[in-house]
């Protein structure tokens, strides 16, 4: 820990004759010849040890990291391991890595040779991945003691009560739970959640895989902390396979059809053992991995796989292992693909069968409790649900569930797409290995998603904004109100749950279906070459020998034709489908082939979505290879036309189906056709889902009542209703998690102050350091993400934070930081350190000032008033080129690029901003626009309408002229908008933000006008929500919430801070460019405005060239 914290440099080699002390060790004296590895050099040196002082430790001691526990032959820098190891967690293999670090060393001279003097090919290759497998291994344990210790410093001051775990009266004793998702333990126990108090999704992935060559490697003392163990794994399978088989089974009593729930089953192939080729067992022993995140997508445990397919134990381990580290009483709503079958499979076997393998008494079987079958309740995946049966959706879509929220259970996926770059390095490592590098790499991305947990939950409300919005407008199209809506959705939801189960849902009659559907195909050809024989050959000389030929075709034909009816003719719609027998022996015909091409043109359109998921990967930001992209593009182009075909076959029989019912005169629900357009099948799949996944009605003519299946308008409104519900209990969870993250981080600083204070962990404090800064940075996260408004909900918690308050903000480059007693109870400027959020507000990140950790005096202070921006000037100045801008003698112009506007500067506007005067439309808008080229926000969209657009909206300009005029912006999917205003009567500048998500319009006067907020904020409100309003009309917004934003306004200061009359333009882009940049205020004073005009004309002629 003293060599991680920088005490020793890298080329101090301690004194030999003070190595050990002991008398007695004067023979167990060796020299050693060690190979010394930095980043600039590489020596051999000397280095002696004994029986008390080992080779490792004294290479510690003299600055560099052993490659090996015992006998080392070589020694790297710790800094340039540390780099290394980061590199590995991104998927560089330690080959490239050995490879450039060789290469760069024969640059500089340094060539590692053997004792004749023949160069070493490869010669760091084993020694930096031995080195770096220990220095991993040893930053383990140090990351784990931390949060153990952190447990133990709130258990003392009493902040934290002890954890009841399912555990704790049986003999299991669970491994340490990683540090996933902050939230107070008595947040878990809540019962009020009718989706589960935790969301957690489950996932294999067979690229993980291992190859059987790689083989072993001797045991490394290495505990996994997401891995759980084989030996826990195959108990709950056997024991899941001793219930099944042993005993009477309990009736299926779900509420999904059990054949629907089968047919889920037989179409998903990865559970299914026999499929997988022999060939793959005898490749790879470790088959794959199977992984459990929470809703925040940041992996919670592992397990590896080792049987072909994707069997139900891997999944049930990991939930039950969840379970066993979560308090008594709660509740898990897991999200897996098979989900549907899992539930059937706890409904079929009793709970008190299952057995929990003990890690005690191995050889006998802990029964699990029968309350922990109440404690799991399951859902399919959002994403792929439409690979499952519509009956089966009904029940286990998260998007009609209850308490679900927006979670779509597809954390996984990014979870895979976050390791995919360690594919090929795990292949060929040995066994234990790749369970390390897996595990190390779960807990680095564990911590770096947990220090994101803030933005991912601004991002979410987002979200929900947008969703809620464009929900509301559905609602409003269609006219029905939320009762009769829910009304009509339970009577939608009771009759199709209760259809009888075609027969064509069968796996063997679906395979019927294709080869009738393929047989069609075939008449369809034939047809087509028979009408090219006739129109070629009608003129041809033999016309006897061509008559014979087109008798042969129409005759094959015929027989195709007869071959396609044969299916259907053994259908009895009359005892199958009584109901619909009274409609004619025609009509319930074509009904159930209707029914029959449905189910076949859904098959072709689910195997059609996965591919356009594989293809849109990339996209996504996971790359695929060319030859996988050529592969699908042309997999697509193949089975286009059958698609069509069939879907135009499904059409026709709708139509042969409206014109006989049309000739009975009677009413029934007849199927609705699909688009043939298949790119409006991909691109609106949300809007479609129901329409292609729902099957043909075959229970006869519906009660009046059931509008649901009649009226277009009810459907529409009924999904606007889902959203919208499910937006309320998104935003509800998301307010729980808001206040838990608080307990979390309010817990977390007063535990690592007192560890501070505490003398017996001087050695950590390193780490305690960087817990601190990271904690720190979480809390400006919090800060900008508005979650700092609700602690006035904290006030009158139980716990009390004034007993041990860590008053100082942390530096790494300090180790002898003393947080926790640096102030003691007065701050510098007299203010007594009370509050943790004074205590929090007083550290300095960059320029944010943590002001946002407010008294209750500021509950009414908006975000962006929150945070200062005192480095724009050193900023540009550290960014700007050197050196003098060219002379004032052309124009600059930039042409409209991504979401922005054109920009264009005369050279009169550059004199006016550089002679003091006032500034005009060009450098208002060219100045804003540069400064956002030159620091472009990380995690926000931002836009910037041109200067002239607020004039004419004023003026009543035509709306199609000034939409015109904006639409290059984008400003339908801005996080913020920014929008200059001009006050032609004042000879005035002031700017307005507009932040969508938080429905807010923040006015920026370097005046403070009383009545600027009463005047100009309903325009611009007006004025952005008519633009939304518009791009949604034109299909622009694609989504986005249509209503605009409310006049709920905020003026940014009280008093003026301008004390001229020129200046106003320069403060309003100052005020603009602070909420560029993340901040909520400009911290510059009026004697900075002639440094910031100098410097903002540099970075003008940065960013728009000179016109040629």
């Amino acid at each position: 820990v003293s060599f991680v914290s920088g005490q020793h440099s890298v080329f101090t080699v301690a004194d030999t004759s003070t190595l050990c002390g002991g008398a007695d060790c004067s023979d167990s004296y060796r020299t050693h010849r060690v190979v010394c590895v930095t980043f600039e050099a590489l020596e051999t040196r000397l280095f002696h040890s004994c029986r008390h002082r080992p080779l490792p430790l004294v290479l510690l001691d003299s600055g560099f990291f052993p490659s090996g526990p015992s006998s080392p032959g070589y020694g790297f820098c710790f800094r340039l391991l540390h780099l290394y190891l980061e590199l590995t967690r991104n998927g560089v293999s330690v080959q490239a890595l050995s490879s450039a670090l060789g290469r760069h060393h024969r640059f500089l001279g340094h060539v590692v040779r053997a004792a004749d003097g023949r160069p070493i090919q490869e010669s760091y290759r084993r020694p930096l991945q031995h080195a770096l497998q220990w220095l991993d291994v040893a930053l383990a344990r140090v990351d784990r003691l931390l949060p153990h210790l952190i447990d133990e410093s709130l258990a003392l001051l009493g902040m934290q009560p002890p954890m009841q775990s399912q555990s704790a009266s049986s003999s299991l004793t669970p491994a340490p739970t990683p540090s996933s998702f902050p939230a107070s333990s008595s947040a878990l126990t809540s019962t009020s959640n009718p989706g589960g108090n935790v969301h957690a999704a489950v996932d294999g992935n067979f690229n993980l895989a291992h190859n059987r060559s790689a083989g072993s490697c001797p045991e490394i003392t290495y505990s996994p902390e997401f891995f759980i163990s084989k030996q826990f794994v195959d108990a709950v399978g056997e024991a899941h396979d001793r219930a099944r088989h042993v005993g009477p089974v309990r009736a299926y009593a779900g509420e999904a059809p059990e054949a629907a729930i089968q047919a889920c089953e037989h179409s998903h192939s990865s559970g299914d053992n026999p499929r997988k080729k022999k060939s793959l067992g005898e490749q790879h022993d470790d088959r794959g991995v199977m992984a459990l995140v929470c809703r925040h997508d940041i992996p919670l445990f592992a397990c590896n796989i080792d049987t072909p397919g994707e069997q139900q134990k891997y999944a049930l381990a990991l939930f039950i292992w969840l379970l066993l580290h979560l308090p008594d009483g709660s509740t898990v709503a897991g999200l897996y693909d098979m989900g549907c079958v899992t539930t059937r499979i706890l409904q079929l076997v009793p709970a008190c069968d299952l057995l929990l393998f003990s890690s005690l008494t191995p050889s006998q079987y802990n029964l699990l409790p029968p309350r922990m079958s109440g404690q799991l309740l399951f859902a399919i995946t959002a994403m792929h649900a439409y690979a499952h049966h519509w009956a089966c959706q009904l029940v286990f879509n998260p998007r009609f569930k209850n308490g679900y929220g927006l979670t779509d259970g597809e954390g996984v996926e990014r979870l895979w797409s976050a390791v995919c770059d360690l594919i090929g390095i795990l292949r060929n490592v040995s066994r234990q290995r790749r369970i390390i590098i897996l595990d190390r790499t779960f807990s680095w991305l564990a911590g770096w998603m947990r220090d994101d947990l803030a933005r991912w939950i601004s991002h979410k409300r987002s979200a929900v904004a947008r969703k809620r919005a464009r929900a509301q407008y559905e609602l409003r199209v269609c006219g029905f109100d939320l009762p009769t809506l829910r009304q009509q959705w339970n009577a939608q939801r009771q009759a199709q749950l209760q259809v009888p189960y075609h027969r064509t849902s069968d796996p063997v009659v679906r395979r019927q279906l294709e080869a009738v559907i393929a047989l069609q195909d075939d008449i369809t050809q034939v047809e087509e070459d028979i009408a090219v024989a006739e129109a070629m050959l009608e003129d041809s000389p033999s016309a006897v020998l061509t008559q014979e030929h087109l008798n042969q075709l129409r005759t094959t034909q015929a027989q195709l034709r007869n071959s396609a009816e044969l299916l259907y003719r053994s259908v009895s719609v009359d005892n199958v489908f009584p109901a619909v027998a009274t409609y004619g022996q025609e009509f319930a015909k074509l009904l159930v082939m209707a029914y029959d091409a449905k189910c076949v043109v859904r098959f072709r359109l689910i195997g059609r979505f996965f591919e356009w998921a594989r293809l849109d990967q990339a996209a996504g930001g996971v790359h695929i290879r060319t030859k996988d992209s050529q592969y699908i593009l042309k997999s697509l182009n193949r089975r286009t036309p059958a698609l069509k075909k069939a879907i135009a076959h499904y059409n026709d029989l709708c139509l042969r189906l409206r014109d006989i019912l049309d000739d009975l005169g009677l009413d029934y629900p007849l199927p609705e056709p699909i688009d043939g357009q298949l790119t409006k099948l991909k691109d609106g799949i949300s809007g479609l889902a129901a329409s292609v996944l729902e099957d043909v009605w075959l229970t006869g003519p519906p009660v009046a009542s059931h509008r649901w299946l009649t009226d277009a308008k009810v459907r529409s409104g009924i999904r606007a209703m889902h959203i919208l519900d499910r937006c309320g209990e998104e935003d509800s969870r998301l307010d729980r998690e808001s206040l838990h993250l608080l307990h979390w981080v309010r817990e977390r600083w007063v535990a690592l102050g007192a560890l501070q204070a505490d003398d017996e962990y001087t050695t950590l404090r390193p780490w305690i350091n960087v817990e601190i800064v990271r904690l720190q940075h979480m809390a400006a996260g919090m800060a900008q993400a508005g979650m700092l408004d609700m602690l006035d909900l904290l006030r009158d918690d139980r716990i009390v934070m004034d007993d041990h308050p860590p008053s100082n903000p942390a530096r790494i480059d300090d180790p002898d930081l003393d947080v926790a007693t640096a102030l003691g109870d007065e701050a510098p400027d007299g203010s007594i350190a009370g509050d943790w959020e004074d205590v929090l507000a007083g550290g300095n990140i960059g320029a944010v000032e943590l002001a946002a950790f407010a008294t209750a005096d500021d509950e009414d202070m908006d975000l962006p008033t929150l945070t200062v921006d005192n480095t724009l000037l050193a900023d540009l100045r550290n960014s700007l080129p050197c050196g003098r801008p060219a002379p004032l003698v052309a124009t600059r112009m930039r042409e409209s690029d991504g979401n922005l506007h054109r920009i264009m500067v005369e050279p009169a506007s550059f004199e006016r901003l550089l002679r003091g005067q006032m500034l005009n439309e060009e450098i208002m808008f060219a100045g804003l626009a540069s400064l956002l080229l030159a620091f472009p926000p990380a995690s926000l969209r931002v836009s910037i309408f041109p200067t002239y657009v607020y004039l004419k909206w004023r003026r009543k300009d035509p709306l199609e002229q000034i939409y015109k005029m904006v639409r290059c912006t984008k400003f339908w999917s801005a996080d913020i908008l920014l929008v200059p205003i001009h006050l032609p009567e004042a000879m005035h500048w002031i700017g307005a933000a507009i932040h969508p998500p938080r429905s807010r319009i923040v006015i920026y006067d370097s005046l403070a006008g009383s009545r600027t907020c009463e005047e100009h904020a309903p325009h611009v409100a007006r004025l952005f929500t008519t633009l939304m309003n518009k791009a949604y009309s034109c299909d622009d917004a694609n989504g986005t919430c249509p209503s605009g934003v409310g006049e709920l306004c905020t003026l940014w200061c009280e008093s003026p801070v301008q004390d001229d009359d020129l200046n106003c333009g320069v403060w309003a882009i100052a005020m603009l460019s602070a909420v560029i940049r993340g901040y909520g205020q400009s911290g510059m004073h009026s004697r900075d405005m002639s440094d910031f005009r100098m410097l903002l004309y540099r970075a003008i002629c940065a960013v728009v060239p000179v016109t040629t």
